[in-house]
């Protein structure tokens, strides 16, 4: 039969050792989340610039087809352009008085 002695020292030898184990899982756990974490960081930042790229492409297309619109209805009824044209201007200035 062992000693009381050497049974506690076989005790205290497999708690080291399991608290041991259990850190070295612990840091390979925050190893794995970390890295997952740089995977999602990045694939959210490409996400964000891929959308940022479709909305800046939507407004130039729209800018694009409103200055074409305006270009065809100045060209087809100039005198309504000046004329609404003048009346922005006079509003506007009457509104800064």
């Amino acid at each position: 039969m062992a000693t009381p002695t050497t049974a506690s020292d076989s005790m205290l030898k497999a708690v080291d050792t399991a608290r041991d184990q259990m850190v070295d899982s612990a840091s390979k756990i925050g190893n794995l989340a970390m890295e997952e974490a740089a995977k999602v960081k990045t694939a959210v930042t490409d996400g964000a610039a891929d959308v940022a790229d479709k909305a800046v492409s939507a407004a130039k297309t729209q800018a694009g087809e409103f200055q074409n619109m305006l270009t065809k209805e100045i060209n087809e009824r100039p005198l309504r352009a000046l004329a609404v044209a003048a009346a922005i201007g006079f509003l506007y200035g009457w509104s800064r008085k």
